[in-house]
């Protein structure tokens, strides 16, 4: 447990100095940018190709597997806490799995119009 809490704190301290360095906006993209700019300033084709591959593994597979993940425990534990028409484990599981399309689509709806595509 206490690895964790270095790692962690190790990092926020990582992000805040590098926030503080980094003019540019954009959080770690920018970092990518600014830290695979080469020295003498020739454009290469690859400068930018590390900060858009972050970009897309993070937009198509951390995200919303990272949500799944969230959305599912806590569907898990709200069908635990009201047993909301299970009594077995298994008849549970067909319940977590209807209150986690539920909040999908009110997570989906929740977003602002202009945002939805």
């Amino acid at each position: 447990m206490l690895y964790v809490f270095q790692y962690s704190y190790i990092r926020a301290l990582s992000y805040a100095e590098l926030g503080t360095l980094v003019e540019s906006s954009g959080g770690e993209y920018s970092y990518f940018l600014e830290g695979f700019k080469p020295k003498d300033r020739k454009i290469r084709w690859w400068t930018p190709l590390p900060a858009f591959l972050l970009s897309w593994v993070s937009i198509f597979l951390l995200k919303p597997s990272s949500l799944a993940i969230i959305t599912l425990t806590s569907a898990e534990y709200i069908v635990r806490i009201f047993r909301i028409g299970c009594f077995h484990d298994e008849e549970c599981m067909g319940r977590n799995k209807e209150f986690l399309a539920l909040s999908y689509s009110l997570q989906l709806l929740s977003n602002p119009k202009h945002l939805l595509y």
